[in-house]
């Protein structure tokens, strides 16, 4: 059986602790990686991962910002593709006293 003192039992809390909640990533690029501490240290009080979850927060709102303007782009289109249709005339049918129906057409009323 191995012996472990309590410093390095705390030791192995720390690494696993770390290992737990940590964010280990290779192959950033170094400006990537400068301008990312940097603004965490400004921005974040060196709380990288504030910093990453605020850019991914701001990277799904520009995608359903995205999406949700697409969608409006298309219904505008139809929107658009509606109202240039020719619109048909109306009939109006009056129909007389004496039983008589005459089919009147009225002109479109222009706004």
């Amino acid at each position: 059986m191995v012996e472990i003192t309590v410093e390095q039992a705390e030791q192995i809390k720390k690494i696993r602790n770390r290992v737990e909640t940590g964010l280990s990533m290779s192959r950033v690029p170094r400006d990537t990686k400068e301008a990312f501490i940097a603004i965490a240290d400004v921005e974040y009080c060196s709380d990288y991962g504030m910093l990453l979850k605020a850019l991914l927060d701001s990277y799904i709102k520009a995608n359903q910002f995205e999406i949700l303007s697409g969608k409006i782009l298309e219904l505008d289109e139809r929107l658009k593709a509606v109202e240039d249709k020719p619109k048909e005339p109306k009939k109006v049918i009056i129909t007389t006293v004496g039983g008589k129906k005459i089919e009147k057409i009225e002109k479109e009323e222009k706004k």
